[in-house]
């Protein structure tokens, strides 16, 4: 499950909650891992989509972390494209909303 893949324009990217309820909606039953990142609208001639440090972007972490977990319990959470000097802010963002949404991250949690 790689959401911000399927941001087709400005409507999508406004409203991320529903793009991801409907893909979980559709997918959910084979999703096998999820691809954790960010994204946020760049001012330039068209449309472009930058990707972001976790949680400073559009994307609804916590209906991500949430429909993840009811779709795929035991699933992997990978973050990725990110420069490695800005893994640990987007790891940290993400831990903590899937702690205020009721995940127990496997291995960190113990």
């Amino acid at each position: 499950m790689d959401p911000v893949n399927f941001v087709g324009g400005i409507e999508d990217a406004y409203d991320t909650t529903a793009l991801l309820n409907e893909l979980f909606d559709t997918l959910g039953p084979y999703t096998v891992c999820g691809h954790a990142k960010d994204f946020r609208i760049e001012d330039r001639l068209v449309l472009h989509l930058e990707e972001t440090v976790i949680g400073e972007g559009l994307l609804d972490q916590a209906t991500f972390l949430s429909r993840f977990e009811e779709s795929c319990h035991d699933g992997y959470v990978l973050i990725e494209h990110l420069p490695e000097e800005k893994i640990p802010a987007a790891r940290e963002s993400l831990y903590k909303t899937g702690h205020e949404v009721g995940i127990r991250w496997k291995g960190l949690d113990q």
